[in-house]
């Protein structure tokens, strides 16, 4: 703990083979009013949703959560419950062992409005996790349902870490959405865009997108996107099918 208005801890969570045992035994409701950042790392398989469900964070402005277990520590439930009661505060999001299921990312983003930063590890992300941001999955609307109002309106920084499988059609929707939005009930565009891909280098940077992503450099965007064995963007030249590797 580096001051009073900041906490980081690593935890156990509740075994699995007692989860059924253990859910209906409700831990002491715990309030901070003063904390302001909060990591919660868990380190090994196993549950945390107690814990997320008896926590109530009403100011916390920098929130991160890690899951390093093969598989999430929360349920959906539990965590919708949390980000709910932290609400519009949130200004800077980092997750970590989210499932690439897109409507669990869109049910948390959809609770926090006013964040300007987000981070995300997963395992895989596909056209679909970009399609939160542009619209077709329903962000532009109000809370009510209407249409009209831009979630997220407050973003300038994206940054991904997981097995990409994006196309080149959908990643340009993204980027041209992300980077001029000029809704006037949009306050700002995407800033700073940062993608890590693990695994099989992928193919969403074809000539065109190359293009696009220079264009938005030389306006000022900082935008870098790598694989495990040489950057995509930027880089010197264009190469589609291969890259080398870096020396070691």
């Amino acid at each position: 703990m580096s001051s009073p208005e900041e906490v980081s801890t690593r935890c156990i969570g509740d075994s699995w083979t007692l989860h059924k045992e253990l859910k209906s035994i409700s831990l002491t409701p715990v309030e901070h009013g003063c904390l302001t950042s909060f990591r919660l790392i868990a380190l090994t398989n196993g549950t945390v949703s107690r814990l997320l469900k008896a926590l109530t964070l009403p100011n916390v402005q920098d929130l991160g959560l890690f899951s390093l277990g093969s598989y999430p520590s929360w349920n959906n439930d539990a965590l919708h419950v949390f980000i709910t009661r932290i609400g519009t505060s949130l200004r800077i999001l980092n997750l970590c062992g989210i499932s690439e299921y897109k409507d669990e990312i869109h049910g948390i983003l959809q609770r926090c409005p006013n964040v300007s930063r987000f981070t995300l590890v997963a395992d895989f992300l596909a056209d679909g996790f970009l399609e939160q941001f542009t619209g077709r999955t329903g962000f532009i609307m109000d809370i009510s349902g209407r249409n009209g109002k831009l979630y997220l309106s407050r973003l300038v920084s994206i940054e991904l870490d997981a097995k990409i499988s994006f196309t080149p059609k959908g990643f340009s929707s993204f980027i041209k959405s992300m980077f001029n939005r000029k809704d006037s009930l949009s306050s700002t565009s995407l800033r700073s865009l940062i993608i890590r891909c693990r695994g099989v280098t992928p193919q969403f940077i074809n000539s065109e997108v190359f293009e696009e992503l220079r264009r938005y450099q030389e306006q000022g965007r900082v935008i870098r996107i790598d694989t495990e064995y040489a950057p995509l963007f930027p880089r010197p030249s264009l190469l589609i099918r291969r890259f080398p590797e870096r020396s070691r």
